[in-house]
């Protein structure tokens, strides 16, 4: 269903602010501001990787729902700088994405794909830079959705 979006700014003057949302239907859902909806959105990028990293990963169980359901993975560059930015500041996945291609994790081309999107994103303050590493659960996540993204190259007779 449709719905208008109406930011409340005549209701914030006690310091609190909300939104309203207006449904199709005319029904209006109060909303407690952004951080609401900042928890949905990165509920979002969790799923979006660990779905296609489960799949990808032979150590991890992947439910039989998870994926696109005709068997193809569709991991790419989208889906790696999605797990990076869900980790880390966009100038620490900036640097990570090089120190990645520095070692060969990441080939030229995969890690210039990756740097178009984490180039683009909010940098973060200066210090979160230096804080440019993965915990090793993501670090073999980041390792498996590379490799699946291989694979799906070698299968489309790309590279």
């Amino acid at each position: 269903s449709e719905a208008e979006y109406h930011d409340d700014d005549e209701e914030s003057e006690g310091g609190a602010s909300g939104d309203r949302i207006i449904t199709a239907s005319g029904e209006v859902v109060e909303v407690g501001g952004t951080s609401r909806m900042m928890e949905d959105d990165q509920g979002q990028l969790v799923e979006l990787y660990e779905a296609q990293a489960l799949a990808a990963n032979p150590f991890l169980v992947a439910p039989r729902s998870s994926g696109s359901g005709n068997g193809q993975s569709s991991t790419g560059a989208p889906t790696v700088a999605a797990l990076l930015l869900d980790h880390m500041s966009g100038m620490a996945a900036v640097s990570f994405t090089q120190k990645a291609m520095e070692s060969g994790m990441l080939t030229q081309q995969e890690g210039d794909d990756v740097l178009a999107i984490v180039q683009l994103a909010e940098p973060g303050d200066p210090e979160t830079a230096l804080e440019d590493h993965l915990p090793h659960r993501q670090l073999l996540v980041f390792s498996a959705l590379v490799s699946s993204w291989r694979q799906l190259h070698m299968l489309r007779g790309e590279e």
